[in-house]
């Protein structure tokens, strides 16, 4: 049987059918158990899912569900817009999903997007950026062998984010600035996450007897990013123009990663 990530929500092959596991937990529709774990990728989310698949395990999540931590269900890279929502639920739209998939929360994990595309091409080539073009922009995929210098020439050349990034981030944190529409929306980066682990353990549904596998987390301060500078035909000009498309959402993480905004 194929190991699945920190917990399922969906069997990916059989549209709107919940997996056993949490079937009895969706019976009363009015209430949204589920939690969505969402990331842009290349965030350093691991270390938090790690302790959460154990507290889950143990039965110390007894009362809510979270969506596939592996992507298997596809809704961990997602911009909020891909969500039918209210002040107490979110829904994916896409019809893949039934009715019985809602979310009454939403944990959203960002970060530097100039690392997110570094970090996911050095493990996984184009698969993610990829990913989120078609998902977040209905744009067709980088072709196969296609090198990360020009995922940025790409970038220069338009002028605009065609990685979908920047959607991904501002729709996030656009919704959990608006409570009157949305449910109740964390975004956190890297190191609000981890030097907050508990609270949000506890805001997430982990019952008492497993938050103690989050106290020892905290964000460890050596490991923070430098900025990374992009290399376009070698010109550092391009470089900075590629930071120039990211800059109003590196404002927003910074902000967030400074406790300015929630």
């Amino acid at each position: 049987r194929r190991r699945l990530g920190a917990s399922i929500i969906m069997d990916p092959t059989r549209p709107g059918i919940v997996n056993r596991r949490y079937r009895d937990r969706l019976n009363d529709l009015s209430i949204c158990r589920g939690v969505l774990v969402s990331s842009q990728g290349g965030v350093g989310s691991s270390a938090f899912l790690k302790p959460l698949l154990k507290a889950q395990e143990e039965g110390h999540m007894s009362q809510y569900f979270t969506n596939d931590q592996s992507d298997h269900d596809g809704l961990k890279h997602l911009p909020a817009t891909a969500f039918r929502h209210d002040p107490s639920s979110l829904h994916p739209l896409s019809h893949r999903y039934s009715d019985s998939v809602c979310f009454g929360k939403a944990l959203v994990i960002i970060g530097d997007p100039v690392h997110t595309i570094e970090s996911t091409y050095r493990r996984f080539k184009l698969v993610h950026i990829n990913k989120l073009r078609k998902n977040l922009l209905a744009l067709p995929k980088f072709p196969e062998g296609f090198e990360l210098e020009n995922v940025y020439r790409d970038l220069v050349e338009t002028g605009i984010d065609t990685t979908g990034l920047s959607l991904y981030i501002e729709s996030w944190v656009k919704a959990s600035r608006d409570p009157k529409y949305w449910p109740d929306i964390r975004v956190v980066t890297a190191r609000t996450l981890y030097n907050n682990a508990v609270d949000h353990a506890a805001w997430m549904g982990v019952e008492e007897g497993g938050l103690h596998h989050f106290a020892e987390l905290a964000f460890d301060e050596s490991k923070a990013l430098d900025r990374t500078q992009p290399t376009v035909d070698g010109v550092q000009v391009k470089g900075e123009m590629v930071w120039n498309i990211f800059a109003p959402v590196a404002e927003l993480v910074r902000q967030i990663n400074d406790g300015q905004i929630i």
